[in-house]
């Protein structure tokens, strides 16, 4: 019996790239793959503000464009060798902080002890100590974090004098550039500070700003008596602690790649010590 040939349609032909998933379809295995590391899916808002792009071009990007050019991008990219591609991607991808992140992981303590830090609902925190990186590292690990273990509606908010070159920005927070000349800094910081003030975020991640906006510091003191205000400092000024919780770091001696976490508040000589890769 004679086989029946197909007919020569262009359904029937395959040339390069002939991907198997359609633009769209790529968006929503990465959105469920997010859903899974966040404990909820995110909605086109969040996603929207993760990308910086408007919710309706993020909608597209799911629902309708082709994305032609991220289809392209991996079948090059699939034809690396697979230890140079997975270098390659990771060298694209800054670092994310979060707090079961491999450098405190090894330490269920000290996840435990910023957890707790995530659930206060106001007051005031200072990381202190370390270096700039180590301490926009925990700032930036607790942001993450908010929405992670709190839930999808915990949003954190704030501002930043350094760039997100190295580490993964939070969502809703200001970063600028810490090459300006100081005074432009500073009046950027004011001119920004309504934006502040406006935002429902419950968690407020402050980094540089006490030193470098001082007139910043009795509407800072005021906000964390009704949200969670996070400050980083190079060390932190004894007479504005009132309530506050300390966080401070250091290397520690055991290793040059450890980094030694203490916290305590006033009420609380010690509330837990922790050594954690840096």
């Amino acid at each position: 019996m004679k086989r029946k040939d197909f007919p020569r349609t262009r359904q029937n032909i395959h040339s390069a790239p002939a991907y198997p998933l359609t633009g769209p379809q790529l968006f929503q295995r990465l959105r469920a793959a997010l859903t899974v590391a966040f404990g909820f899916q995110p909605s086109f808002l969040q996603l929207s503000h993760m990308t910086g792009e408007n919710v309706n071009s993020v909608y597209y990007w799911f629902k309708v464009l082709p994305q032609r050019h991220l289809i392209a991008f991996l079948t090059m990219l699939e034809r690396l060798p697979e230890p140079r591609r997975r270098e390659l991607i990771n060298s694209y991808c800054r670092e994310l902080p979060v707090i079961d992140h491999p450098r405190f992981a090894h330490d269920p303590l000290a996840v435990s002890a910023l957890e707790r830090l995530l659930f206060q609902r106001k007051g005031l925190t200072w990381i202190e100590g370390g270096t700039d990186y180590q301490r926009a590292f925990v700032l930036s690990a607790l942001g993450h974090s908010f929405p992670r273990i709190c839930g999808q509606k915990a949003v954190a908010s704030g501002l930043d004098i350094f760039e997100p070159r190295k580490l993964v920005p939070v969502e809703r927070v200001i970063y600028l550039n810490e090459a300006m000349p100081a005074l432009e800094m500073r009046r950027l910081m004011v001119e920004n500070w309504p934006v502040i003030l406006a935002s429902k975020a419950q968690l407020l991640l402050l980094n540089g700003v006490w030193s470098t906006a001082p007139e910043l510091r009795e509407e800072i003191l005021r906000l964390s008596t009704m949200r969670h205000v996070v400050v980083t400092v190079a060390k932190s000024p004894d007479s504005a602690l009132l309530n506050g919780c300390i966080v401070t770091l250091s290397v520690a001696r055991e290793n040059s790649d450890w980094l030694r976490i203490a916290i305590r508040n006033q009420t609380q000589e010690s509330i837990h010590q922790i050594e954690s890769g840096t």
